[in-house]
C-alpha cells in the first residue's frame, strides 16, 4: 500500500528534519539481536560514500622472539599445538611431531610450557602496547635472538644521512600476524595512532558471544628499521619552527 506522499530528502539533512526521524532500536543487524539497554540516541542523516562505510579494526604485530633461551623459542614457534597440553604426558605424545623438539624430554618441555602460560595469563589488557616490545628488539638487535622467522642485521647509515641516522637495521626475515578483532563505520581507526585510541563504544564485536577465535593471516617478509638520532630531530623541529613563525607573522600582516 503506498500513500503516494512526497518530501524533499533535503529535508532529512535540516534541523527541523533531523528532529522528526526515528529514535535508535538499538539493532545490530550482522548480530541478529536488540540491545537489552534502551538506546536514547536520534537517527540523523549523513552523506556517505562507499569507502567510509565500513572499517575493519585489525591487530598487528611482528612474530619476536622474546627469549634467548633455544627451548623457549621452539615452545613459541610450535605455541599453537602446546596450548592445549595439560600435562607433561600430553607433550611428550606430542613431542616427536613438533618443530625442532625431539631434542628435548617430555619434563623440560612441560616446564617451558607451564612457564609460558603463567606470562600470558598476566597479560589483562584488552588492547596491549604491541609496539614498545618491536622498538626495544629492533633499537637494540641481538643476534642471539634470530630465528627462522626473524634475523636483524645492523649495517651503517649512507654517508649522506649520518648525522640525521642513528642506526640502520637490516630485517632479513619477517613473520607479521594480523588478526580481525572488530569493525566500526563511519570513522576510520587509521585517524588514531594505536588501536587502543579508538572509542570503545564505537567498537562493533564480531559475534553476540566471546569469541574463542577470530581471522587471521600470516605474512613473511622483510624491512628496513631506520631509527633518527634525537639530536637532529629537535634541530629540525627547531628551525621549522622558526620557519612556522615567520609565515605566520607575514600571513597576519
Amino acid at each position: 500500500m503506498k500513500c503516494d506522499l512526497k518530501r524533499r530528502l533535503s529535508d532529512a539533512f535540516s534541523e527541523e528534519g533531523q528532529e522528526e526521524l526515528a529514535g535508535c532500536r538499538g539493532r545490530w543487524p550482522h548480530l541478529r539481536k536488540y540491545d537489552e539497554d534502551a538506546c536514547e540516541g536520534r537517527q540523523r542523516a549523513i552523506l556517505l560514500g562507499a569507502s567510509n562505510s565500513w572499517f575493519p579494526i585489525m591487530l598487528s604485530v611482528l612474530s619476536i622472539p622474546t627469549t634467548t633461551d633455544k627451548l623457549g623459542q621452539l615452545v613459541e614457534l610450535n605455541w599453537v599445538e602446546l596450548e592445549e597440553c595439560q600435562s607433561a604426558r600430553e607433550v611428550m605424545l606430542k613431542r616427536k611431531l613438533l618443530k625442532g623438539l625431539a631434542g628435548f624430554n617430555e619434563d623440560q618441555i612441560w616446564e617451558a610450557v607451564t612457564r609460558r602460560k603463567e606470562d600470558i595469563g598476566q597479560e589483562e589488557d584488552e588492547f596491549l602496547d604491541l609496539r614498545e616490545p618491536e622498538w626495544v628488539v629492533f633499537s637494540n638487535p641481538d643476534p642471539s635472538l634470530n630465528s627462522r622467522d626473524f634475523k636483524l642485521r645492523v649495517v651503517d647509515p649512507p654517508e649522506a644521512y649520518r648525522n640525521a641516522l642513528k642506526k640502520v637495521v637490516l630485517a632479513e626475515r619477517l613473520r607479521e600476524v594480523r588478526a580481525l578483532v572488530g569493525f566500526t563505520r563511519i570513522e576510520s581507526p587509521g585517524d588514531y595512532t594505536e588501536i587502543g585510541d579508538f572509542p570503545k563504544d564505537q567498537r562493533v564485536a564480531l559475534g553476540r558471544k566471546a569469541l574463542k577465535w577470530v581471522p587471521t593471516s600470516e605474512i613473511r617478509g622483510e624491512g628496513v628499521f631506520l631509527q633518527f638520532s634525537e639530536g637532529a630531530i629537535e634541530a629540525w623541529v627547531k628551525k621549522t619552527r622558526e620557519r612556522e613563525n615567520e609565515l605566520f607573522e607575514a600571513h597576519r600582516r
